[in-house]
């Protein structure tokens, strides 16, 4: 069994709460990004951006590497993705940020969410910045925006776990 660190917009080691916790129960790490064609084709999505993206990526696969990870890149669907990683290694829990982006990413997430629950796969989401996503109490905003600022930022993992001797792979 392995835990699975799912990439969204967060694409760091420092100060990266989800790979900080994965690397740290014992168990292999497999670190996702999922590039999905029927994001990048949203009015709100651009060339531009997905350029950004892609540099981050490969920025990141280096400093992956000089931790002795490696990153894994696939194109497609995100729950057929994870569901060929199931079946092929057995995943026990994923990481991930809690992502406030758009209608589609949280249509997403919640079929991520529910894929997670019908496999019996943990799912752990982490808050990535002070706006919060979902039905929030307003009125304590001002005091759970300020605790979160004012956490202490993470390490960077000393060393990776890894599940298996994956090849990066982009696919652009």
């Amino acid at each position: 069994m392995i835990n699975l660190v799912w990439l969204k917009r967060d694409l760091r080691v420092f100060d990266h709460r989800p790979l900080y916790e994965a690397c740290n129960n014992g168990r292999p790490t497999l670190i996702l990004y999922v590039v999905e064609p029927e994001y990048w084709q949203l009015p709100d999505t651009s060339e531009r951006q997905f350029q950004f993206v892609k540099e981050s990526l490969l920025s990141l696969a280096d400093q992956l590497q000089f931790l002795g990870g490696t990153l894994t890149i696939r194109q497609g669907d995100i729950i057929e993705i994870l569901e060929k990683i199931h079946q092929h290694i057995a995943i026990a829990s994923l990481y991930c940020h809690q992502e406030t982006g758009n209608t589609w990413t949280f249509a997403r997430d919640l079929r991520v969410i529910a894929w997670c629950k019908e496999r019996h796969v943990t799912y752990e989401e982490y808050r990535q910045q002070a706006v919060f996503r979902g039905k929030v109490n307003r009125d304590k905003w001002q005091q759970q925006a300020e605790d979160w600022l004012q956490s202490d930022c993470l390490p960077t993992p000393s060393k990776l776990i890894l599940c298996c001797n994956s090849i990066v792979v982009l696919h652009f």
